[in-house]
Formats: C-alpha cells, sequence, structure tokens
C-alpha cells in the first residue's frame, strides 16, 4: 500500500464522531490532537467531485491552537526505517476554512505521537495558505535527520492558529514516498478498520452476555483481539472488572461473585 497515513479518509471513528474540546486526546482513528485544539467532528463536506465521503471539521471556541497528526510507526525503536536521511516523500492533503488563513507543516520523530517527547526534527517546515473553496496542498520534503535511540514515530504535524468563527475542514491525507504526489488511495472500510485496531479496539456490549464463573465464583471473562495490538494495550471498562490485555487477547475477573456482566471495553495500544 502505498499510503502510509492510516484511516486519511477519516472513515472510521471508534471513540466517536464528535470529540470535545481538551488536549493531547486522539480524535478520528490514529489521529492526536496536541494542544488547546478545538472541538473535532466528523463532517459530509468534501471537495466536489472527488471520491472522499467524510472530512475532520475543527470548530474553535475562542483563540485555539488547532495541531493535528499522526504518529506513523517506525520498525523499531531508533530505526528509520523508510524514513531514513536523503529519502523523498510527499504529503499532500485537501483542506478548506470558513475564511482564508495559513497552516504550518512539520515533520519530526517523537518517542510518543501524542506529546512532544525527545522529539527531532526530521525535514524542514513550512507554511501554507488556504482559502474558503477546498484545494488540495501537496509537500514534498526530503528527510535530514535520523531518529534518536527512544524515538517509536514519524509524525507530519499540521499547526494553525484560529479564533472563533475560523472553522477547518481536511480530508484525503496521503503520505507516499517519492516526489510526485498521485490519486487518494482508497482501501476497503474493513481494511481501513483492521489497520486502526491494531492500535485501538473498542467493544461495545448489546446483549446480555455472560462470563463464565470459576475461582471463588468469581466471574472470569478472557478473548481475542479482533487484530492483534501493537504492544499488550491500556484496557478500560464500565464493568468493573479487573482486566488485562496482551498482544492476542485479553483476560480478566470481576471481584463480585454476583455481577458477571461483561463489560464494554477499550483497549489502547497507542504510539
Amino acid at each position: 500500500r502505498k499510503n502510509l497515513i492510516i484511516n486519511g479518509g477519516f472513515d472510521v471513528w471508534q471513540r466517536g464522531t464528535s470529540i470535545a474540546e481538551g488536549s493531547l486526546d486522539f480524535t478520528a482513528d490514529r489521529w492526536a490532537k496536541n494542544g488547546s485544539t478545538s472541538l473535532i467532528e466528523r463532517s459530509t463536506d468534501v471537495p466536489t467531485g472527488s471520491t472522499a465521503t467524510y472530512s475532520m471539521k475543527q470548530t474553535p471556541s475562542g483563540a485555539k491552537n488547532f495541531i493535528l497528526l499522526q504518529p506513523v510507526e517506525l520498525p523499531a525503536t531508533g530505526n528509520a526505517g523508510v524514513f531514513k536521511v536523503g529519502q523523498t516523500l510527499t504529503f499532500s492533503f485537501w483542506i478548506k476554512g470558513a475564511a482564508s488563513g495559513t497552516i504550518a507543516l512539520a515533520y519530526d520523530f517523537r518517542d510518543t505521537g501524542i506529546s512532544a517527547t525527545n522529539y527531532v526534527t526530521a525535514a524542514p517546515s513550512e507554511t501554507v495558505s488556504y482559502t474558503t473553496g477546498w484545494t488540495r496542498y501537496i509537500s514534498t520534503f526530503t528527510i535530514t535527520a535520523t531518529p534518536n535511540s527512544t524515538n517509536k514515530s514519524f509524525n507530519p504535524i499540521l499547526y494553525a492558529s484560529c479564533n472563533v468563527g475560523e472553522v477547518l475542514y481536511i480530508t484525503q491525507v496521503q503520505l507516499e514516498l517519492g516526489s510526485v504526489a498521485t490519486d487518494f488511495e482508497h482501501r476497503s472500510y474493513g481494511e481501513e478498520l483492521a489497520l486502526c485496531q491494531r492500535y485501538y479496539e473498542k467493544y461495545d456490549r448489546t446483549g446480555a452476555y455472560y462470563s463464565a464463573t470459576s475461582n471463588g465464583s468469581h466471574p472470569r471473562i478472557n478473548g481475542t483481539w479482533m487484530v492483534a495490538k501493537r504492544v499488550a494495550p491500556t484496557m478500560t471498562n464500565n464493568g468493573g472488572y479487573n482486566m488485562d490485555g496482551v498482544i492476542y487477547g485479553y483476560e480478566g475477573y470481576h471481584p463480585t461473585a454476583t455481577d458477571n456482566l461483561v463489560p464494554s471495553w477499550t483497549a489502547d495500544a497507542e504510539l
């Protein structure tokens, strides 16, 4: 697959299609917002004649920094992989605003994608303009630095300072090797979801499913992921279970023998 970005068409939103203002959080799958980023929503406003179905919309309630990035996993910690010095890449996306403005592009290596821990500037930054109509922007750049020994991701970053009413839309984000921007690569929803689930998976209970009881009648559960995780994920659930995740599955128990409903849960293995 040529597109190194996952969910570049903003089709997958396991965390919900409206993410409130806040800092250091993921929005659409694989997309992190950083700083006091505005309300993020899924939108059907897309370029006329394009093959896009959705875009990402950000709406500021005041003076906000719109910082959007995707941590692209390196093959191993400190290993640049295809992002080696001298490699030329092309970053492209469609963008429009409620008013004309500018947005900065930056590229770096980080320990974690959601914060700039031990970051290394990987390529020169640039500032580009957008208008009230959909425009496709293309950035060709060359890697000029290597990751440090703790970096785990390469991060293309979009940054803009916005005030009230400066709504932004972005869609069909693509990162590919070489100096030519090709047409946006469509993957099926199933394939895109599976790529996202390597990093985050959500299960919502829709019926009265029950766990088996053992070990002093404590309800116990175990299962496998839809997709193996990048690392053992952090588990959260709403059923009071003590749950642990490993790369290929999960297990847990409920401390109260009378409560054995299998809970809804999330498994987070994001960079």
